[in-house]
């Protein structure tokens, strides 16, 4: 549980970093 616990934390932080890039970098 705690290797699934400390995974999801990390894809969050991940998840939100390239949300904001994404939302501050428009598509081409």
């Amino acid at each position: 549980m705690a290797s699934d616990e400390i995974s999801f934390d990390d894809f969050l932080k991940v998840d939100i970093r390239v949300g904001t890039v994404v939302k501050a970098e428009p598509y081409p």
